[in-house]
């Protein structure tokens, strides 16, 4: 039996240059510790007003060939390690990252969602899947993972596949967009009910005979009337000093949790192709 070796894991997380600062790297290093040696670097976002979107890559490294399932000493030492080691690092990490945003939250921090988790096997191929509700990874991670590898040894995938994407991206981006857009119609419709609420409140008010605001009327001192007739014949009271008002801070706009349709698949290729892949059936659809 060849002797097997265990892997190394180095964390990689791209964070939104919106979010990113020392102190937030800091505070991830700290926290994964345990976990592995962590690499924080910022990303640009596609547009000021685009959504986050953090990735967090899990890099797995091993000095022995493993990947290759049509070779009998891989495949053997895939099958003694990877998917026992995988399905606790996902664990961790995934525990790690739900447990970091309950901090924030409670503290009254912004969160730190990771929108992709990806897992790259050296030279191989890399497979990346869209996170769960609270960035948690999804529950079938690892199947995922074994059945990329499956198609990818199998041919299946085609030559020079490099990446895989689960949700493919064009399918997962036209799910978010609906997601913001029916959280952003709840709001409209919240903050149009609220709207209505206080244009009844004020019309009771109105409704009311305002008999305070005559007797206060009545009771103005007659210095008080002189100044205000002064004031209308042509001495204006001194204007209070215009402030300037505060530039309002851009506001990051977080996507809302939604269920993710993981049927197509997105297949990258050396060469910077993409094509879709329809995984209920098997096969490619473009």
């Amino acid at each position: 039996m060849t002797a097997t070796i265990r892997p190394s894991l180095i964390l990689n997380m791209d964070v939104d240059e919106r979010q990113y600062s020392d102190d937030l790297v800091a505070e991830v290093k700290r926290s994964y510790s345990y976990v592995a040696p962590s690499v924080v670097a910022p990303v640009t976002p596609a547009d000021a007003e685009a959504p986050v979107e953090n990735t967090i890559r899990l890099v797995v490294r091993m000095h022995r060939p493993y990947w290759d399932a049509n070779d009998a000493a891989a495949c053997e030492q895939w099958g003694a390690v990877m998917p026992k080691w995988l399905k606790n690092m996902f664990y961790k990490v995934s525990s790690t990252v739900t447990a970091c945003n309950d901090v924030r939250r409670k503290s009254g921090q912004e969160p730190l969602p990771y929108a992709w988790m990806e897992v790259e096997f050296g030279d191989n191929l890399t497979v990346a899947q869209a996170t769960v509700a609270g960035s948690a990874f999804p529950s079938d991670a690892l199947s995922v993972v074994e059945k990329a590898r499956d198609l990818a040894c199998a041919g299946v995938l085609g030559e020079g596949a490099v990446r895989l994407s689960v949700p493919s991206r064009a399918s997962w981006e036209a799910q978010r967009a609906a997601a913001l857009e029916a959280a952003q119609t709840e709001d409209d419709s919240l903050a149009d009910g609220a709207c209505e609420s206080a244009g009844e409140a004020a019309e009771a008010a109105e409704s009311v005979e305002p008999v305070e605001a005559i007797e206060s009327v009545e009771a103005v001192e007659p210095a008080d009337a002189v100044d205000d007739a002064a004031a209308i014949e042509g001495e204006p009271a001194a204007a209070e000093p215009e402030t300037a008002a505060p530039e309002e801070a851009s506001k990051i706009v977080f996507a809302p949790a939604f269920e993710v349709n993981r049927t197509l698949w997105g297949v990258e290729y050396a060469d910077g192709t993409v094509h879709t892949f329809d995984s209920a059936e098997g096969a490619f659809i473009d």
